[in-house]
């Protein structure tokens, strides 16, 4: 399997694979989550077996979604433009959520190589993201020289409306078991953020992000989106649910985060 850091493609974007490191991380993790009551005492040593086999699902999931989205609905986006009839306006928005954040970055970023194209999408909107935080920047801290894999979606203009990212401390999927996924949980040594950080747990992060920090707002509330500016959201309190290991890494569905969605739609 590829190893090739943290600047590579979605889904070899980690360091090497050793299995006894990978079972020690993961016990820690579970020892910690349940002596904060998110887990029954102890954790669960079934889990702790299996999370190699987690890691290399893991790693397969993320290279899966991103050649999906580079692939099909890439080519499906492209045929929808094309088939708009001339004179008319139409605007095209997508949200992603976990893996899908890959493959909706992966469908507006097409291949790389692939022809520039403006404007292909209006908005997009990705929650609780398991895909590196460094995706869309300009240079990685821990590659110097190296730009995020869908960087190109920003230099090339693809999205024309704002890119809203919501990520919530609650989320241990993203932000406990990722990074051990990716195998460098306890380094914090690039400006306060992990070298193998998830999009879902500290929003977009790096060099010529420039990105607009708040936290969501209640449904109703004004965000005043601007087009083609990143926008970090703390959607802690209300993605907060824990559910197992996962913690609140799937409870999106909520008011404030149809609103925020929206908002960024209507340009509210």
């Amino acid at each position: 399997m590829d190893s090739a850091g943290a600047g590579a493609a979605p889904g070899a974007d980690h360091d090497l694979f050793d299995p006894q490191d990978i079972y020690d991380e993961w016990r820690e993790a579970e020892e910690e989550l349940a002596g904060q009551g998110a887990l029954p005492f102890g954790g669960s040593v079934v889990g702790g077996l299996l999370s190699p086999l987690r890691v290399l699902s893991f790693w397969t999931m993320k290279t899966r979604a991103r050649t999906v989205g580079e692939a099909g609905p890439a080519a499906l986006l492209r045929a929808l433009h094309a088939a708009v009839p001339a004179g008319r306006t139409v605007r095209f928005h997508a949200m992603g959520h976990s893996f899908g954040c890959i493959v909706i970055s992966a469908m507006a970023a097409g291949p790389a190589g692939s022809p520039p194209r403006e404007d292909l999408l209006d908005t997009v909107f990705l929650v609780q993201g398991a895909l590196s935080l460094w995706s869309y920047c300009n240079d990685i801290p821990e590659a110097p020289g190296t730009a995020g894999y869908f960087r190109r979606m920003i230099d090339e203009h693809r999205v024309s409306g704002p890119i809203v990212i919501v990520h919530s401390e609650h989320d241990t999927a993203c932000g406990t078991f990722y990074p051990i996924g990716s195998r460098l949980s306890a380094s914090f040594a690039f400006g306060g953020f992990p070298k193998y950080g998830a999009l879902g747990s500290f929003g977009a992060q790096g060099p010529g992000n420039d990105p607009v920090a708040m936290t969501m707002k209640p449904a109703g509330d004004a965000y005043g989106f601007t087009d083609g500016r990143l926008y970090n959201i703390d959607g802690s309190p209300y993605i907060r649910a824990r559910h197992g290991l996962a913690g609140a890494h799937s409870d999106i569905a909520h008011p404030e985060v149809a609103h925020a969605f929206w908002s960024a739609v209507a340009g509210a």
